[in-house]
């Protein structure tokens, strides 16, 4: 299938690259990016769910909810590694390839038990936020 590069597309993907440690709802999204001759929200949905299967954009449930957050990922080969989110900024960390894979082969040799490193995301928070928490 043919992918196009919609203006609703661009504004989307450069709102988010700007702001690649940031995620975002739909409607952050939508009321970021909205100006006159905005595309409507459904085209906002659509396109947003378009970048999610194409790579470019990552969906992460918001807490216990059912609400979601995207984040730029660039299309970065996410499959290989596992994730680092701060709970306290919502900054996504990827760690490295040699790190993940030490940690899910203890896991499997342990447990007996494979994880799902594309879904994975291990949740804490990050140096800054420690830093900024300790001063309080």
């Amino acid at each position: 299938m043919a992918t196009y590069n919609t203006s609703a597309r661009k504004r989307i993907l450069s709102f988010l690259k700007e702001h690649i440690q940031n995620q975002y709802t739909i409607e952050e999204i939508i009321k970021e990016i909205s100006v006159d001759g905005s595309p409507g929200k459904s085209t906002i949905y659509r396109q947003v769910d378009r970048l999610v299967r194409d790579g470019l954009v990552r969906r992460f449930v918001q807490g216990e909810s059912r609400h979601f957050l995207y984040q730029f990922s660039g299309g970065e080969d996410c499959e290989t590694h596992l994730h680092l989110r701060c709970t306290d900024c919502g900054k996504l960390f990827h760690m490295g390839e040699k790190e993940s894979q030490k940690i899910l082969e203890e896991i499997r040799s342990l447990r007996n038990f494979s994880v799902d490193r594309e879904k994975t995301v291990l949740l804490g928070r990050c140096g800054r936020c420690m830093k900024e928490k300790s001063k309080k």
